[in-house]
């Protein structure tokens, strides 16, 4: 008798672990490869990452996100650079945002990209880039980005171990 509601308590117990890792899974968080090099060098092509998609509200300047690119609906990693109301402007590959140059060492140089920009982001919109700036398709190809495409906040790299790091905004 004993050894019928031991096994029926540790099946109970499994069960809601596992119920519990799922739940996690789907509104929490989830694991994303990354398949592109749009945001070399902070994150690789084959690098897993783990996004938030709990969070409420827009994530902070510098973020790296993932979300539904307007064009395709694919899901894609970009960085957070300026949200509605903001003004944005590059200008031989600096970018400002209300009249101050972002500090961005994490992106790769582009002085020589014909792209300037000058805007106001729309209500309801994000501008995002990616940090291989000459080689990332982001909001200066497709514009801004509404905030509903948003999926969440890349939080951490996991794998490759030897790449695994914290994903701190602006860094």
């Amino acid at each position: 008798m004993k050894r019928r509601w031991r096994s029926a308590i540790a099946q109970i117990v499994l069960t809601l672990l596992v119920l519990g890792l799922v739940l996690v899974r789907v509104f929490l968080y989830r694991p994303m490869v990354v398949r592109q090099s749009s945001m070399h060098p902070t994150l690789e092509d084959g690098d897993r990452v783990l996004v938030n998609t709990w969070n409420a509200g827009l994530p902070e300047r510098g973020s790296i996100i993932v979300l539904k690119e307007p064009r395709n609906g694919v899901w894609v990693v970009k960085r957070l650079i300026a949200g509605d109301g903001e003004k944005l402007q590059i200008m031989r590959g600096v970018v400002y945002v209300n009249g101050r140059a972002l500090n961005e060492p994490y992106a790769l140089p582009f002085p020589d990209v014909a792209d300037d920009v000058n805007l106001d982001v729309p209500a309801g919109t994000i501008y995002v880039l990616g940090d291989n700036r000459p080689g990332s398709q982001d909001s200066r190809d497709y514009g801004p980005v509404p905030v509903s495409n948003i999926i969440g906040r890349a939080v951490a790299v996991f794998w490759p171990r030897d790449r695994a790091k914290w994903l701190v905004p602006g860094k």
